[in-house]
């Protein structure tokens, strides 16, 4: 990665998430620009334009996983065509996840937590 770029509605999120990640705080048209795009977001309403992605971009899109959540316009959803030998078209990943994937994410999370003393730990069944 040569230049990420953060973007979210709580500019100071962002900005602290680049500063974690080696990255910097940026325009969600920014973002939208790179070669890669990865959106987890429960949002209802687009937050990606179609005109902000270049061709040959590939989309993660993992947070709109249920009925009214849309992270991504649609325009930019019907220029996804899958052609398996044209490598320039546009690729997305829409994925709603799975729950052994979260587990394992989760495991990890709190294991990094744990060894450098910081989180706090809930007991959701209490």
């Amino acid at each position: 990665i040569e230049d990420l770029v953060a973007a979210d509605a709580d500019a100071d999120r962002a900005a602290a998430f680049a500063r974690h990640a080696g990255g910097r705080a940026g325009t969600p048209a920014e973002a939208a620009a790179c070669d890669v795009v990865c959106t987890a977001t429960p949002v209802r309403e687009p937050i990606v334009r179609a005109e902000w992605v270049r061709p040959g971009t590939h989309v993660n899109a993992i947070g709109a996983d249920a009925h009214g959540k849309q992270e991504l316009d649609p325009a930019l959803l019907r220029a996804a065509l899958v052609v398996v030998d044209d490598w320039e078209q546009i690729t997305v990943f829409d994925s709603t996840g799975l729950a052994v994937q979260d587990v394992a994410l989760a495991r990890l999370v709190l294991e990094r937590a744990r060894e450098r003393g910081v989180g706090l730990e809930v007991d959701l069944l209490a």
